[in-house]
């Protein structure tokens, strides 16, 4: 994908998303596609998603989070509202990571709107 700061937002997101819809148009079954991220790649996951969902694609089967960086405001209010529109997600990271509290605070708000698979604390040490 294009790249900020050359590429401002929303261009990776559009990149992402042209992607994945080129991606399903070949293979025809979203069942068979897993989005994943990593720390800044993880929020790109995230917009992808949600991008997808709000523009009534077909869902892919699930997302991979790694270390995700989830506010990238770093502000602590996490934008969470629309996490029913997500498919199930797999977030992994570390105890002693930076991004530790509000990965968390993310996974917590994911897991009550039923999309976290399953959450790894003890994988980073």
């Amino acid at each position: 994908y294009r790249r900020p700061p050359e590429h401002p937002y929303p261009t990776p997101v559009d990149d992402c998303l042209s992607a994945y819809l080129y991606i399903l148009e070949k293979t025809g079954d979203p069942s068979q596609i897993v989005l994943a991220g990593d720390s800044a790649g993880g929020n790109l996951v995230l917009s992808t998603l949600l991008r997808i969902a709000e523009h009534d694609f077909a869902s892919p089967a699930g997302a991979i989070l790694l270390s995700p960086w989830v506010d990238l405001s770093d502000d602590g209010r996490l934008r969470t509202e629309k996490l029913h529109l997500l498919p199930p997600l797999l977030v992994e990271f570390g105890q002693c990571e930076v991004l530790h509290d509000q990965i968390l605070q993310f996974c917590e708000k994911a897991e009550k709107a039923g999309e976290l698979i399953s959450e790894d604390t003890d994988s980073i040490v």
